[in-house]
């Protein structure tokens, strides 16, 4: 008990003596290291690199946002063996430590080993008495990217924005005529379709 204090003298009345111990109260640092977030990719086989410390690291898992349980991490390893299907995925990685401090980060990744599918509706394979100044085609895919097309064989490369516009104005010429047109999706998945016509 602390009693008094003046300038001339100072009491203190000590009746006991006691240690206080003030717990772990700090949560696990975690990062996802790669992939880098909103990544697109052809890669089934992704593998999810993580860094969890802490002085007192106790154990890691994850769980896919689709999934109804969590997954441990034995040592929280990294997540590389694991076949992840054809959608997005929403992982979320855990790490406590010994004194049940928690702490959890989310990663977004989409798996796309599908191609557009690509058809040239105009002009057709066939002989035409006029010449050809449209090109029209319908792309699809549920992450299409970047639609071109050529109409010199691949020597000049044409930018479709937005890719399902129907480009015009152009001129097949007398004679045969290849006209090609291209997709590609987020993943880097490409397709193509041509049709030569008279």
């Amino acid at each position: 008990n602390f009693t008094s204090l003046t300038a001339a003298t100072v009491v203190f009345n000590v009746t006991g003596w006691s240690n206080y111990t003030i717990g772990d109260k700090t949560s696990p640092a975690l990062t996802i290291v790669s992939p880098a977030n909103n990544t697109f990719t052809t890669d089934s086989g992704l593998d999810v690199l993580y860094t969890a410390t802490d002085s007192n690291l106790d154990s890691c898992w994850y769980s896919d946002e689709g999934d109804a349980e969590n997954t441990t991490l034995s040592s929280c390893a990294n997540i590389t063996s694991v076949t992840w299907g054809e959608e997005q995925h929403n992982v979320t990685v855990w790490a406590n430590d010994t004194s049940g401090n928690e702490n959890s980060t989310l990663i977004i990744f989409t798996i796309d080993t599908t191609y557009p599918t690509f058809d040239i509706t105009h002009p057709l394979n066939q002989t035409y008495t006029s010449v050809q100044i449209a090109f029209g085609h319908g792309s699809s895919d549920t992450n299409l990217d970047t639609c071109w097309y050529s109409v010199d064989e691949g020597i000049t490369n044409v930018t479709i924005s937005p890719c399902l516009s129907a480009p015009a104005d152009l001129d097949s010429g007398q004679g045969s005529s290849t006209w090609t047109a291209y997709a590609n999706d987020s993943a880097g998945n490409e397709n193509s379709s041509s049709v030569t016509f008279f």
